[in-house]
C-alpha cells in the first residue's frame, strides 16, 4: 500500500501544488473516518436469505455518530460499522439507526466506542462545489485492512426544475464505495457518494452543503455544536 501511495504521489504532485497537504498527509487524515456499514438482509416470511451487505460511511463527530446512504439499509438488520483506528486495530461495532433525512439519500448511525475514546472526524465544508475542482476519495477494505485513495475532478451539475441535486465526478467507483465521503484536498468533507453512473469511472456525489439545514436543524442537540 505505501509503495502504491509513493508511486501514487509523482503522478499527482502537481495538484497538491493546490493544498495544504500532500497525499500520504491526506490519506493519514482521512482514513480512519472512513468506515465499512454491513448488515444482514432481512428476513421475510418467503425469503430466509442470510446475504450480507457492505457499503461505506464516515465518522461525523467525536461522538460516534455515522453517515451512510440509507436507500441501502432498508432492508438490512443487523447493522455493524467495521473500523480501523490508527494504530491498526480493527473494530466492529453494533450500529443503531438514528435518523433519516426525508428526501436526500443520507442517513445518520451511532455506534459507542469500547473503550470510551472519542471517534476520528474532518471538518464539514458546506460552500458550494465548483466546477472542474480536484476531489479525493479513499474507500477502505476492512477485511484487508487497506485503503484505496482516488483523486478526480468534478466534472458536471446535474438538476432538477433548475435545482442543484447531485455533481458527477470523474474519478472511479470501487464495489460498495457508496456513503464514501468526498473530500477537497485539504480534508475537508465536500459531499458523500451516493450511487455511480453506468460508466464506473463517474460517480454521483450529494454536496454536504444540501445537508447544512438538516444538520443544524434535526440531529440530535449535542451533535449540531461539534460540527
Amino acid at each position: 500500500m505505501k509503495r502504491f501511495i509513493a508511486v501514487l504521489s509523482v503522478i499527482l504532485f502537481p495538484l497538491f501544488l493546490y493544498s495544504n497537504l500532500d497525499l500520504d498527509e491526506l490519506c493519514e487524515k482521512v482514513s480512519t473516518i472512513v468506515v465499512e456499514v454491513q448488515g444482514m438482509e432481512k428476513s421475510t416470511w418467503f425469503n430466509h436469505s442470510t446475504t450480507s451487505y457492505s457499503i461505506h460511511g464516515f465518522f461525523l463527530n467525536p461522538d460516534g455518530y455515522v453517515v451512510t446512504c440509507k436507500s441501502l439499509l432498508e432492508n438490512l438488520e443487523n447493522l455493524k460499522v467495521m473500523w480501523t483506528d490508527k494504530n491498526e486495530r480493527p473494530y466492529c461495532l453494533d450500529a443503531t439507526l438514528i435518523l433519516e433525512h426525508p428526501t436526500r439519500d443520507v442517513a445518520l448511525l451511532k455506534v459507542d466506542h469500547p473503550n470510551g475514546e472519542p471517534f476520528p472526524h474532518c471538518p464539514l465544508k458546506f460552500d458550494p462545489i465548483k466546477l472542474k475542482s480536484w476531489v479525493f476519495l479513499s474507500n477502505i477494505n476492512y477485511y484487508k485492512q487497506e485503503n484505496y485513495p482516488r483523486v478526480g475532478k468534478v466534472l458536471k451539475f446535474t438538476s432538477h426544475k433548475e435545482n442543484i441535486h447531485n455533481v458527477m465526478l470523474s474519478i472511479s467507483s470501487v464495489n460498495g464505495g457508496i456513503g464514501c465521503p468526498v473530500f477537497d484536498l485539504n480534508g475537508s468533507i465536500i459531499g458523500v457518494q451516493v450511487n455511480y453512473y453506468v460508466n464506473k469511472d463517474l460517480i454521483c456525489c450529494l454536496p454536504i452543503f444540501h445537508l447544512k439545514k438538516w444538520i443544524h436543524e434535526e440531529l440530535p442537540e449535542p451533535l449540531r455544536h461539534q460540527i
